[in-house]
């Protein structure tokens, strides 16, 4: 796992220095913003729960509602939606 996370991040370290690279050539920062957000996707897919980033990016952070062994058994004495 250690290899892993190394090689994860001297790409980082690469991406780095070519995007700095691009924002030095260009005159906006959309290309240092576009890689950013790319490291970062990467970032968290490999680091973060994958539940906790699919709602996060797609906005909805949803609670997961317990249910008692008695609902288990029978989900018609649920509470109501």
């Amino acid at each position: 796992m250690s290899g892993t996370i190394k090689i994860f991040l001297e790409e980082l370290k690469e991406r780095l220095r070519t995007s700095d690279l691009n924002q030095r050539e260009s005159l906006t920062n959309k290309p240092r913003a576009e890689e950013a957000l790319e490291i970062a996707g990467t970032f968290s897919c490999i680091f973060l729960p994958h539940s906790f980033v699919f709602s996060t990016l797609y906005g909805k952070v949803r609670k997961r509602r317990t249910r008692s062994p008695r609902e288990r058994l029978n989900p018609d004495l649920g509470r109501p939606e």
